[in-house]
């Protein structure tokens, strides 16, 4: 990858102890490098992420919640009810703020999203109940 590789057994005791010093040196550096961009590349990929959950209309929170299990909460083990929608199953709704599909669905048919009885009676009648 751009250094070539010296015939060590012409070099001198004391030179290879210097090339040894100077590819530990090397060795440093390009570890160094290796976490700084794993580091890049993870931030870059949790950026994604997190838009991409916003987007759908979650909060980061719920998603990652559900992508560590419930292990380890302080909150117990309580558990929420996930509503799918049947005309497309990648559609889910948990728990807080309505995602965008949600919202159009309910305006199409003419339900106020901000009215809770109105919000349940819609998911009773119009989604799947998968748990509890």
């Amino acid at each position: 990858m751009g250094t070539k590789m010296t015939d060590l057994s012409k070099l001198t005791l004391e030179q290879l102890h210097q090339r040894l010093e100077e590819l530990g040196a090397e060795w440093n550096a390009v570890e160094a490098q290796i976490e700084r961009r794993t580091h890049e590349d993870k931030q870059a990929l949790a950026d994604l992420i997190r838009q991409k959950i916003t987007d759908a209309g979650y909060r980061p929170e719920e998603i990652t919640t559900l992508l560590r299990g419930r292990r380890g909460s302080s909150r117990g083990s309580r558990s929420y009810t996930t509503w799918v929608d049947p005309d497309n199953s990648a559609n889910t709704y948990v728990r807080g703020p309505l995602p965008a599909w949600l919202r159009d669905k309910m305006a199409k048919a003419g339900v106020d999203p901000a009215d809770k009885e109105q919000r349940e009676a819609f998911k009773r009648k119009h989604l799947k109940r998968i748990s509890p």
